[in-house]
């Protein structure tokens, strides 16, 4: 079993290389005029598929994009991390705590249903490894950090570890809901304002400035979703009702 590939505005062209794509529920303002997905807009896209698979109409999807630069806070973000100036931030059910999306950074939302009584921490464990081996294709060699969340570049000369790619989840009635964060080309100066994911001894980086140049969301994209595939088919569940809707 595989999913079906959203890939919106900007990361359309990854549909090029693979011929799936799917149907998406019509929401207004989904695409800005740059070919970013506004934040809320995402949401109500995540929210609509979430009841299609809830009721058993959908199978699992990947919805790739990227977003306008905004901040966004999970259930365990503390107040004292949010942004130094008083800039807005938008909260939301997902695990975690503060982060920022925005243009150069390839967001993944999964949204299908789990199979019964998963380990979640295994699960989220090989989503960390799907990203490790796509970033691994555009020689980055990024690994895990025992205790902390998200792929990594370990510390070195150049400082302490560096966080590449976050993860930030929530299971609502046995369907998932948010995704993956992975920082392609995206200037690093906002994570700058806040203290990301809870993190003061660590850093943020991304495939620019590891000396990886010229990769962009939908370069990466294709190359992430075949990874992801491989954990859709060992932890998702296909739609029950599918066939029948048809």
């Amino acid at each position: 079993m595989t999913s079906e590939w959203l890939c919106l505005g900007r990361i359309s062209e990854a549909t090029q290389a693979s011929p799936r794509g799917g149907d998406l529920p019509p929401i207004d303002g989904l695409i800005d005029a740059d070919g970013r997905v506004p934040y809320e807009a995402g949401l109500e896209v995540q929210y609509e598929l979430h009841r299609q698979v809830v009721a058993g109409e959908r199978g699992p999807s990947l919805i790739m994009l990227e977003h306008p630069s905004v901040y966004t806070a999970g259930r365990q973000a503390k107040e004292e991390d949010r942004p130094y100036d008083g800039t807005p931030v938008v909260a939301i059910d997902r695990g975690g705590q503060l982060t920022w999306h925005g243009p150069g950074q390839l967001v993944v939302y999964l949204s299908g249903a789990l199979r019964p009584k998963p380990d979640v921490r295994q699960f989220v464990s090989d989503l960390e490894t799907a990203i490790i081996d796509a970033l691994a294709e555009f020689g980055i060699q990024a690994v895990t950090v025992e205790g902390r969340p998200g792929v990594w570049l370990p510390g070195d000369e150049r400082g302490p570890d560096r966080k590449i790619a976050a993860l930030g989840l929530a299971i609502r009635q046995g369907a998932t809901l948010h995704g993956i964060a992975v920082n392609c080309t995206n200037d690093p100066r906002p994570f700058a304002q806040i203290v990301p994911c809870g993190l003061k001894d660590a850093s943020v980086t991304s495939m620019a400035l590891e000396g990886i140049a010229g990769v962009e969301p939908v370069d990466l994209a294709p190359v992430l979703g075949r990874k992801l595939d491989e954990v859709v088919s060992t932890w998702f569940v296909a739609a029950p009702n599918k066939e029948k809707a048809a």
